[in-house]
């Protein structure tokens, strides 16, 4: 899936390189409030051969680099440089191209744009790798804590069964989620059309299923610690005869 993400990506951006033309100029930003005395000044042509040039490199580059990231490490890694590398190939962009302006204000407003954009990514990292963090499933006498973005307490007295299986449902949608490579937290859609949660923090079998008295269903998988030995836990810890311990 992330493959072919990556490949849409990368033609939007080589179809971006190609956009702006001499004839659509009004498509850069900030050109429609320039004066005409700005205008006149704005180095035109020198703008559109450079945003061609740019976005066609930022194009194959990403492809190439995401492709590569994925293929010599793992699909984590090639999900954080899908995302940051044009994040900073944008600030680049930011700098080089505002040697094409003569407002008084281009200083400022390359500051201010480079801020955003570095705000942005501050947050998408922090957010990628807390996500990335082992949720703990914590048993407790009357309930269940399951941490992190996604977690939520389960009262014993609203759990169906618990047991484990093999592996979850095939998954077409993440309807609210986070999903990189073998970690998937969050809501997803099934074939069948059955909406699940996910916590998942590795690829590690069989996985701990979480049924609950309104047919919601919670599939976990720790990262370090056996599935197998923590649902024994939470089946001494709860007392619960109708809980299911299977392969």
């Amino acid at each position: 899936m992330l493959t072919y993400i990556t490949i849409a990506i990368s033609v939007i951006f080589i179809i971006i390189g190609f956009l702006v033309t001499e004839e659509n100029a009004d498509l850069i930003a900030g050109y429609n409030a320039m004066s005409d005395e700005e205008k006149q000044k704005f180095n035109l042509k020198g703008y559109i051969a450079f945003h061609r040039k740019f976005f066609l490199f930022l194009g194959i580059s990403t492809l190439i680099g995401t492709l590569g990231a994925i293929y010599f490490f793992d699909e984590i890694v090639g999900t954080l440089f899908l995302i940051a590398y044009p994040i900073l190939a944008s600030c680049y962009f930011t700098i080089k191209t505002s040697k094409f302006e003569n407002g008084k204000n281009r200083a400022l407003k390359r500051i201010f744009i480079l801020s955003i954009l570095a705000i942005i990514l501050g947050i998408f990292v922090w957010n990628f790798m807390n996500n990335l963090t082992e949720d703990k499933l914590i048993c407790k006498a009357k309930e269940i804590e399951i941490t992190g973005s996604y977690g939520e307490i389960v009262p014993k007295s609203e759990i169906k069964s618990i047991e484990l299986v093999q592996k979850y449902p095939k998954l077409i949608l993440k309807t609210n989620g986070f999903a990189v490579g073998n970690v998937k937290k969050g809501y997803f859609k099934t074939e069948k059309g059955e909406i699940v949660k996910l916590i998942v923090n590795s690829k590690w079998t069989p996985i701990i299923l979480i049924t609950l008295k309104n047919d919601k269903k919670i599939y976990y998988s720790a990262e370090n610690d056996s599935n197998k030995e923590l649902a024994s836990e939470i089946k001494e810890k709860l007392k619960m005869e109708q809980t299911k311990i299977g392969q």
